[in-house]
């Protein structure tokens, strides 16, 4: 079968960035001296980021703002797919064979075009 193209998720499929977005709430939590209660990632993980800042602010009363909050964890997540998300295992091989091949590729994704172009090219996946 000869394959023309291929369309890519990017989070948990081209580049590792799952852990980070799992982590932030906790991280933001432990950072600031607050203990975080055991279902934390579970009651966040479905949530917009503006749901779990509005969340962390109301349930642990914190001082600060939601905007502050989500104006914390967008830094952590700039800078994490700007510098150092990986790519997952095995992929930079498999797309130069799909590229050698003259398979067509592109990504999909709900993650922000500003954070999607510098994790694929800090990869060598931009091409």
């Amino acid at each position: 079968m000869k394959i023309d193209g291929i369309i890519f998720d990017l989070d948990g499929t081209l580049i590792d960035s799952m852990p980070i977005w799992q982590d932030l709430s906790y991280d933001y939590l432990v950072a600031r001296g607050v203990t975080p209660k055991p279902d934390l990632r579970d009651m966040v993980s479905t949530m917009y980021l503006d749901e779990s800042s509005r969340y962390l602010v109301e349930e642990y009363g914190l001082k600060e703002s939601p905007d502050e909050v989500t104006a914390y964890i967008n830094e952590k997540v700039d800078d994490f797919y700007f510098n150092s998300v990986p790519p997952k295992e095995d992929v930079k091989r498999f797309l130069e064979g799909a590229s050698r091949r003259g398979v067509r590729m592109c990504v999909a994704t709900a993650t922000e075009r500003r954070l999607c172009l510098p994790a694929l090219g800090h990869n060598g996946m931009l091409d």
